[in-house]
């Protein structure tokens, strides 16, 4: 699996994730890896995630969980069914969800203004990876 993560300064990490033995995923699997790539300014460059993805006939599911060292500090998930990817499709997501990205963007810095109130300490972005894949 190739999770590909990106930020706001419009660059671009991916961790490959797999087993050892390069035995196949199964959708329990777990997959750990060093966070080495800056996301959130609320976030240090440290720590690890875990990611899982599940997928089948009919779904798909991603989980990362973010562990700072400290404790686990950040549980996401995306769950959904699997449709097919037509023209069709995407003409009518458009128009079903015209204003999704605006609502992503204005939501994402209302969390952040949140987080600065309530005192969170702010990180600046630090040099990125050397590498664009790391294992």
């Amino acid at each position: 699996m190739l999770a590909d993560v990106s930020n706001t300064f419009g660059e671009r990490h991916a961790y490959l994730l797999h087993h050892e033995d390069q035995r196949p995923m199964r959708e329990d699997d777990w997959f750990e890896s060093d966070k080495v790539f800056h996301v959130s300014p609320f976030l240090e460059v440290k720590g690890r995630y875990r990611f899982r993805m599940a997928y089948g006939e009919q779904h798909l599911g991603v989980w990362i969980d973010y562990d700072d060292g400290d404790g686990v500090v950040l549980t996401t998930s995306v769950i959904g069914r699997r449709r097919a990817l037509t023209g069709t499709a995407l003409l009518g997501n458009f128009f079903r969800y015209p204003l999704v990205t605006a609502k992503v963007i204005t939501l994402i810095h209302y969390q952040a203004l949140r987080l600065f109130l309530k005192g969170v300490r702010y990180h600046r972005k630090p040099v990125p990876p050397v590498t664009e894949i790391s294992r």
